[in-house]
């Protein structure tokens, strides 16, 4: 329903997913898993749920209100591990204190 509203009223304004490969992605039996391994897509699919969500009156980007905002938070607590993949950070540590 959210990935739908997001390629119907945002997609065209801003196409740069392509539309086919992230519906499978997406809406996949392995969801679960990719959300997991993949930092990046799980930021960019809470990101589109919570664009979407806005068109189904889940709230805006307003902090703490909305699921929208809730989405939106989860793609935010990434930025970390996307910026510094946490086998980054380990080989860091260890080359630091080894």
């Amino acid at each position: 329903m959210y990935i739908e509203a997001y390629f119907q009223n945002l997609h065209s304004v801003y196409p740069f997913l392509d539309q086919r490969d992230f519906r499978n992605r997406a809406l996949g039996p392995n969801i679960r898993e990719l959300l997991k391994a993949s930092p990046a897509f799980s930021a960019l699919y809470h990101t589109v749920l919570a664009l979407g969500c806005q068109y189904h009156e889940g709230g805006t980007w307003e902090p703490g209100k909305g699921e929208a905002w809730k989405l939106f938070q989860v793609a935010l607590g990434l930025i970390a591990d996307i910026l510094l993949p946490r086998e980054h950070l380990i080989g860091l540590q260890v080359s630091f204190f080894g």
